[in-house]
């Protein structure tokens, strides 16, 4: 994989153009990724390096990608949860999902 095609994989620390909101890309397991993007669990366990953490900091919204397929959700961040090494973050499952933000 070369660096450009890592880029657009991981797409971190985007800005929406339509928004000008901070964005943080994660993947997910097919698996997980049906339950964050269903609600039935609207949060996510990870342990980041301290650049993304610094990206995580700043970042308003979520962008979850189904593996390394073209397929993510967007939604806002309500919660951001350092704990020992993992961080836990989460949104609300009532939120439709951000059109606007999935261009």
């Amino acid at each position: 994989m070369t660096n450009e095609n890592k880029k657009q994989h991981y797409n971190i620390g985007l800005r929406s153009p339509m928004t000008n909101e901070t964005i943080i890309v994660f993947i997910s397991t097919f698996e997980m990724y049906k339950k964050e993007k269903s609600g039935n669990k609207p949060n996510t366990l990870r342990i980041i390096t301290f650049g993304k953490e610094q990206r995580l900091k700043k970042a308003t919204y979520i962008k979850i990608r189904k593996g390394y397929t073209k397929e993510f959700f967007i939604r806002k961040i309500t919660d951001k949860t350092k704990w020992i090494n993992h961080w836990i973050i989460s949104w609300n499952p009532n939120d439709k999902e951000l059109k606007e933000l999935n261009k």
